[in-house]
């Protein structure tokens, strides 16, 4: 797609998810979920751990929004070539940070039992279930795209939201000692389909909401997840409180409204258009390199890690990191790069010569 017919909204929706990915990991280096959830700093810090944790919500979500067309093909399944290119080579190149620069003292084969178990770049876990995710597409799309009914579509969606979102908020209730569960909770794992399939119906349907209200529902859920958290943790820490994961019935409303907020954008300024996009496409080499960033800030940050503090560390930090990351993103960015696109083209040469010689024979 030429970067003047690009929607916008697609690219602050990358960026935006991309700050929250670094900014919730900032809780997990600054001993957040070590600490008793007590005091207003600890209070307004569950609700910007709840807030960021949507970050890969939100990336499903777009997945499923960009891939709602894709079809089987030579040409879908190239698309991969340039993710697991960053992968690998980033991948290696933490590694070499991390036994190197760190000091983190491996053999051969245990850096290639951590690469092979997607743990070569600390954050890399995304990958494994993103490559799942990619193959199945248009399989999925196939499955969701076969009735042109809007109302199957809307009884599909809610029955995603019933068997995987609502358990979280109507499960493991304790009376009197006994936990109840009123939801069957087994499909909870679904959600990655789950949110594919919601960024797929938005691409279907274009759906638009007031961005006031999508503003609002982002603030009051994340309030009330943080609240929610917070007090039932009672003087512990995170997690004796009340938890959740990407399932969660509270994550799953802040991606929405999240999401619903930020695609609808429209930027005309030239300058911020080229930086939107510029970082958009850099984005995943910029959330791979950020462990060597994290560790980077960790040394930086160091002795300002209490809660007192938060309120500056946390945008500070995640000010560096991002810096640290992009800079290092754009040395690493046009190796990838080149590298898939010259993959690419002997696939596609390769394939050229094979129909050359089939129609000979």
């Amino acid at each position: 797609m030429k970067d003047e017919n690009r929607s916008m909204g697609l690219d602050v929706v990358r960026c935006v998810a991309l700050l929250c990915i670094i900014g919730v990991h900032v809780f997990y280096h600054n001993g957040f979920y070590s600490r008793p959830q007590k005091g207003m700093e600890m209070l307004a810090a569950d609700i910007v751990r709840w807030f960021t944790f949507v970050c890969v919500p939100v990336f499903i979500m777009l997945t499923g929004y960009l891939k709602a067309q894709a079809q089987l093909s030579g040409k879908f399944y190239r698309g991969i070539v340039p993710i697991l290119t960053a992968w690998i080579f980033i991948s290696f190149l933490c590694i070499f940070f991390r036994q190197f620069c760190l000091g983190t003292e491996k053999n051969v084969w245990e850096w290639a039992s951590l690469f092979f178990d997607y743990k070569g770049a600390d954050y890399a876990w995304y990958i494994e279930m993103y490559i799942g995710l990619f193959l199945l597409c248009p399989f999925i799309n196939q499955m969701f795209g076969w009735e042109k009914n809007a109302k199957y579509h809307y009884t599909l969606a809610v029955t995603f939201i019933f068997i995987v979102f609502l358990p979280s908020l109507l499960n493991d209730i304790v009376i009197n000692g006994f936990v109840i569960n009123v939801i069957p909770n087994y499909f909870v794992s679904l959600w990655p389909v789950a949110y594919y399939y919601l960024g797929w119906i938005l691409r279907k349907y274009q759906f638009r909401l007031n961005g006031f209200a999508c503003a609002l529902g982002v603030i009051v859920l994340s309030i009330v997840k943080g609240l929610m958290s917070y007090i039932s943790a009672a003087g512990g820490d995170f997690y004796d409180g009340i938890g959740g994961g990407y399932s969660d019935f509270f994550v799953a409303g802040i991606t929405f409204f999240l999401f619903m907020l930020l695609y609808q954008i429209e930027i005309h300024t030239k300058i911020f258009r080229k930086i939107f996009i510029h970082v958009s496409k850099r984005a995943l080499h910029i959330y791979l390199l950020s462990s060597i960033a994290d560790a980077f800030a960790n040394k930086v940050f160091i002795l300002h890690n209490a809660p007192s503090q938060y309120w500056w560390v946390f945008p500070a930090r995640v000010v560096l990191v991002f810096t640290i990351s992009l800079l290092l993103a754009e040395v690493v960015y046009p190796v990838t790069v080149n590298i898939s696109g010259l993959m690419i083209k002997c696939f596609e040469r390769r394939k050229r010569d094979d129909e050359e010689k089939a129609e000979l024979l």
